[in-house]
Protein backbone atom coordinates (compact mmCIF):
# COMPACT_ATOMS: atom_id res chain seq x y z
CA UNK A 1 0.00 0.00 0.00
CA UNK A 2 1.34 3.73 -0.47
CA UNK A 3 -0.10 4.43 3.12
CA UNK A 4 -3.01 6.77 1.73
CA UNK A 5 -5.88 7.13 4.53
CA UNK A 6 -9.43 6.19 3.85
CA UNK A 7 -10.19 9.81 3.60
CA UNK A 8 -7.98 10.19 0.67
CA UNK A 9 -9.02 6.81 -1.16
CA UNK A 10 -12.60 8.00 -0.98
CA UNK A 11 -11.66 11.40 -2.13
CA UNK A 12 -9.46 9.38 -5.11
CA UNK A 13 -12.73 6.90 -5.94
CA UNK A 14 -15.47 9.77 -5.57
CA UNK A 15 -13.81 12.06 -8.27
CA UNK A 16 -12.66 8.51 -10.41
CA UNK A 17 -15.41 7.89 -13.23
CA UNK A 18 -13.19 5.53 -15.40
CA UNK A 19 -11.10 2.29 -14.51
CA UNK A 20 -8.96 0.22 -16.61
CA UNK A 21 -8.82 -3.57 -15.00
CA UNK A 22 -5.72 -4.79 -16.34
CA UNK A 23 -5.90 -8.20 -16.57
CA UNK A 24 -9.25 -8.54 -16.91
CA UNK A 25 -10.59 -12.04 -16.81
CA UNK A 26 -14.01 -13.51 -18.34
CA UNK A 27 -14.31 -15.97 -15.97
CA UNK A 28 -17.08 -14.63 -13.36
CA UNK A 29 -15.77 -16.43 -10.57
CA UNK A 30 -12.17 -14.67 -10.94
CA UNK A 31 -11.93 -11.35 -8.94
CA UNK A 32 -11.29 -9.23 -11.78
CA UNK A 33 -14.56 -9.95 -13.05
CA UNK A 34 -16.15 -9.71 -10.64
CA UNK A 35 -14.48 -5.97 -9.42
CA UNK A 36 -15.64 -4.62 -13.04
CA UNK A 37 -18.84 -6.09 -12.55
CA UNK A 38 -19.11 -4.42 -9.48
CA UNK A 39 -18.10 -1.05 -10.86
CA UNK A 40 -20.05 -0.90 -14.03
CA UNK A 41 -23.08 -1.27 -12.33
CA UNK A 42 -22.06 1.56 -9.58
CA UNK A 43 -22.04 3.93 -12.67
CA UNK A 44 -17.96 3.67 -13.09
CA UNK A 45 -16.87 3.17 -17.29
CA UNK A 46 -14.55 0.41 -17.01
CA UNK A 47 -12.05 -0.48 -19.73
CA UNK A 48 -11.36 -4.46 -19.52
CA UNK A 49 -7.74 -4.89 -20.90
CA UNK A 50 -6.68 -8.24 -21.85
CA UNK A 51 -5.06 -9.32 -25.29
CA UNK A 52 -6.14 -12.61 -25.42
CA UNK A 53 -9.91 -11.19 -25.13
CA UNK A 54 -9.32 -7.82 -27.32
CA UNK A 55 -12.69 -7.53 -28.98
CA UNK A 56 -14.93 -9.55 -27.07
CA UNK A 57 -17.87 -7.78 -25.22
CA UNK A 58 -18.28 -7.55 -21.38
CA UNK A 59 -20.28 -5.29 -19.63
CA UNK A 60 -21.35 -3.42 -22.74
CA UNK A 61 -17.75 -2.73 -23.12
CA UNK A 62 -15.19 -4.17 -25.76
CA UNK A 63 -11.93 -5.39 -24.32
CA UNK A 64 -8.99 -4.00 -25.57
CA UNK A 65 -5.27 -5.64 -25.86
CA UNK A 66 -3.56 -3.00 -23.80
CA UNK A 67 -3.65 0.65 -21.98
CA UNK A 68 -2.33 2.41 -24.70
CA UNK A 69 -5.94 1.78 -26.59
CA UNK A 70 -7.36 4.97 -28.03
CA UNK A 71 -11.11 5.91 -28.24
CA UNK A 72 -13.39 5.35 -31.08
Amino acid sequence: MTGQSDAELHDILSRTKAVAIVGFSTNPVRASYFVGRYLSLRGYEVWPVNPRHAGTQVFGRRIVGDVSYQRP
